[in-house]
């Protein structure tokens, strides 16, 4: 199974951005827009990364702590991408891993993700399993 992202964001400059980065880490990339959808997604499949904007800080905060609550994600990367409105050390209380600053550019996002990459859950067989 290969990895999988899903970015919960309204900006496009920053989900162009992030797809690019992650789809050239070889990551499978899904984007929501809306917070319900997001957790409808979380709820049905695994991810090992979320990349989540914290315009809305309260809306972001239900949405760290529904995806800690769900046993299919609850080990899943958090990233958080924040501005100087953003409470840090709050998001990191609730369970994000790493943040990210804005405007976000491709520079920025890939020193960021740097670190992440050696936390990311790897599939540890060689090869894929098939179904009898």
């Amino acid at each position: 199974m290969a990895l999988a992202a899903l970015i919960v964001s309204r900006d496009s400059e920053a989900v162009k951005i992030l797809v690019q980065i992650l789809q050239g880490r070889g990551i499978a990339t899904e984007h929501c827009d809306d917070r319900e959808v997001a957790v409808a997604h979380l709820a049905e499949q695994r991810f090992g990364m979320l990349i989540l904007d914290c315009d809305d800080e309260i809306e972001a905060l239900n949405l760290v702590a529904t995806t800690r609550a769900t046993s299919v994600n609850s080990a899943a990367l958090i990233v958080a991408m924040v501005d100087t409105r953003n409470e840090t050390r709050e998001l990191f209380d609730r369970g994000v891993n790493f943040v990210m600053y804005k405007p976000i550019s491709a520079e920025r996002a890939g020193e960021s993700l740097q670190a992440a990459w050696s936390l990311l859950p790897r599939e540890r067989r060689r090869k894929e399993r098939t179904h009898v």
